[in-house]
This record gives structure tokens, sequence and C-alpha cells, in this order.
């Protein structure tokens, strides 16, 4: 009985040890370069998005930050990117650019009231040319 014990606690002990190598190999392994930057966006919205509140002072503060993520979209290619890749790529580009444009359009310190503000009397913000990805300039629209 005694014996039984024994391996049935080396067994443990072995299975532990595999799954905690397993866990390690995977932690370790390099991730995506998308995923990577894709989390300095993530890093952002958690730091600047409260309970649906956007803290566009927060994000002019970190302005830097943003402009950085911005440059990487600038230059990656988002069709080497698997279709949910791809999608979710677009979301977090379009939700990047829509805060820098109103980043843009700061007066006085401020975030205009409405991103509807944006533009004049014969540009609404969506049509304004200025988000680049892969190194075409999109508009928002």
């Amino acid at each position: 009985m005694h014996t039984n014990t024994n391996r049935s606690t080396e067994s443990a002990i072995t299975n532990g040890a595999w799954t905690l190598l397993l866990i390690a190999a995977l932690w370790l392994m390099p991730e995506p370069a998308a995923a990577r930057v894709h989390q300095q966006w993530h890093d952002l919205l958690q730091q600047h998005v409260v309970a649906g509140a956007v803290d566009y002072q927060g994000f002019k503060r970190d302005e830097a930050l943003l402009d950085d993520y911005l440059d990487w979209l600038a230059v990656y290619d988002p069709e080497t990117l698997n279709e949910p890749d791809r999608l979710a790529f677009y979301i977090n580009a379009y939700n990047a650019y829509t805060v820098k444009l109103i980043l843009l359009n700061f007066s006085d310190g401020r975030p205009p009231s409405s991103i509807k503000k944006i533009g004049g009397l014969f540009q609404n913000p969506w049509k304004i040319s200025f988000a680049v990805i892969n190194n075409t300039t999109y508009t928002l629209d």
C-alpha cells in the first residue's frame, strides 16, 4: 500500500512537472508580431477607457505611444493575416485612428465636444483622408 502511494505521488509530480514544462514552453514561445503590437493598443485602452468612457486627456498624454502603434499600422500588410485576425486588425485600426483624429482636433487643451464637429462645413470627419495602412491612405468611412 505504501508503494502505491509513492507511485501515485511520483506520477502526480511527473504529470505536474510536464504540465509546468508545457506552460513554460508556451509562455516562452515568441508571439506573432501583430499580437505584440496590438498589445500596445490594448494597453492604451485599458489605461484610458473606463466604463465605456474615453479619457481623451489621457490619450493626449500618451499620444507618442498611440503614434508608435499607428506607425506600425501604416506599414503592416493586413492581407498576411487570416480572416479573423484581419478583421481584428481593421477594427483596432479604425478605433485607433478615430482616437487620433480627435487628438488632432484638440482646441485649448480639450477634445472637440463631438467627433461630428471635426471637418468643417463641407467635410465630415469620416471623409478626411489620414488613416494609413500598408502605405495606403484611407478615410474612416
